[in-house]
Parts: C-alpha cells; structure tokens; sequence
C-alpha cells in the first residue's frame, strides 16, 4: 500500500467523517463532549484516534483496490 499516492484531501475527508462519526457515537452513548469545558479529553481523543485509524484503513483499501482494479482494466 502506497500511502504517498494518497491526496491530501483524502486524509481531510477521512478526518472529517471520523471526528463527526465519533461524536454522533458518543452523543448516542449519552456521552457529551464540551471542548470549551474539556478542551482535551483522553477518552475522547483515543476514540477519535481509533475511528480514524479505522476509517483510513477501510476507506485506502477501498481506494487501492478500486484503482488497482481501474489500471488492470485499462491494460
């Protein structure tokens, strides 16, 4: 897996989705997250942390596998 190949808003996109994903998830959890009052929550962070990780696993390896895919079809 070439990480170098990525574009940057690949890693912007991901980031996005994830964070928001991680606050719906906690908030349906009952879990409220107050940046103003907490500006840095451990939990909170590793679950970001955790669901990006995720997210960019599962997203470039749907991605790599779509272009590997496209560039056999096009041989």
């Amino acid at each position: 897996m070439n990480i170098g190949r990525l574009p940057v808003w690949w890693f912007i996109i991901i980031g996005v989705a994830s964070n928001l994903f991680a606050e719906w998830v906690l908030s349906r959890f009952g879990f409220q997250y107050d940046i103003f009052n907490e500006g840095f929550h451990l939990g909170k962070l590793l679950i970001d942390s955790g669901v990006f990780i995720a997210f960019f696993i599962l997203l470039s390896l749907v991605y790599f596998k779509k272009t590997a895919t496209e560039k056999h079809h096009h041989d």
